[in-house]
């Protein structure tokens, strides 16, 4: 059975949070999970 996670970032440095973002998108194309939601770039 497949899980999910949300995951909600806040901050005040914009390129922090991109930052973030990227590495989880690494994670994920790493790891061949599955995202969506806004800047995953229709994947």
């Amino acid at each position: 059975m497949a899980g999910k996670a949300k995951i909600t970032l806040t901050g005040t440095n914009p390129k922090t949070l991109d930052n973030v973002c990227s590495q989880i998108k690494e994670i994920s194309k790493r790891t061949g999970v599955d995202m969506s939601g806004p800047g995953t770039g229709g994947r």
